[in-house]
């Protein structure tokens, strides 16, 4: 590769967290940063399933595995203080980390709806807060920190089937630009990517099914789904970047189109 190319796309010396990075589209995005050079923390309810993940991309590079629950609101300061001491460095967070509920509208609950706003909207507010001082330490003009928020096209349509989901990250969608335009002045880039169709426990039951898969391929311009690379070229070119923030990127094959 081209020596000035390398350098423009390399994260070797940056470090990065994802939360929920320990499979689906946390764990595409947390493979890319790898792939470009950089050291990458991600988390996870699951200590078996997250350490099983983190040793399998440290062939990749240095992979860590933190244990966090974020829909306990303890868990953003404990994340802070455990980083302080272990990654005083970092400069990337992504916060990905979501879920969702196909409940029938009838059978809806309130904490059903307490919990995916809690883990979709309210988590990445508050990690976003809580580590705000150690990216803002590691910024500057040049050479700014990055927030990445993973919404969806689920926040872009009403095709959805679950009621809050979507709303949910639509709701982070407008997160991004408020956070983009407040740490601006901090040299933190703030944008939003919005998946569509990849592999993941969210979309398992779409993807085991063929013909439900092979209807979603056939309204989508690209005629296929997202792949692990679709999602590590953008995450890789959007933190290497230093001019483009508040912005929302779907990354669908088209199929909001």
């Amino acid at each position: 590769m081209n020596d000035t190319l390398q350098s423009l796309f390399s994260l070797k010396n940056r470090v990065a967290l994802v939360t929920g990075g320990t499979s689906g589209v946390g764990a595409m995005l947390a493979r890319g940063l790898l792939i470009a050079g950089a050291r990458v923390f991600i988390t996870g309810r699951n200590v078996q399933a997250g350490e099983s993940q983190a040793s399998a991309m440290s062939e990749l590079g240095p992979c860590e595995f933190i244990q966090t629950d974020l829909t306990d609101p303890q868990a953003p300061k404990q994340l802070q203080s455990y980083l302080s001491q272990h990654a005083p460095d970092l400069s990337i967070l992504i916060n990905n980390a979501g879920m969702t509920d196909r409940a029938a509208w009838g059978e809806f609950t309130e904490e059903q709806v307490d919990e995916i706003l809690s883990l979709n909207v309210k988590a990445p507010f508050l990690v976003a807060q809580a580590l705000h001082p150690l990216l803002k330490q590691n910024a500057s003009q040049q050479s700014p920190a990055h927030i990445i928020n993973t919404g969806s096209i689920a926040g872009l349509n009403s095709h959805s089937a679950s009621f809050i989901y979507g709303p949910s990250k639509a709701a982070l969608h407008h997160l991004t630009r408020v956070l983009a335009k407040s740490l601006g002045p901090d040299h933190i880039c703030v944008n939003a990517i919005a998946p569509g169709l990849f592999p993941s426990k969210m979309t398992e039951a779409l993807v085991s099914n063929k013909e439900r898969q092979k209807q979603t391929t056939s309204r989508t311009p690209a005629g296929r789904m997202g792949e692990p690379n679709d999602l590590a070229i953008l995450i890789i070119a959007l933190v290497s970047s230093s001019y483009m923030t508040g912005n929302l990127i779907p990354i669908d094959g088209g199929l909001t189109v």
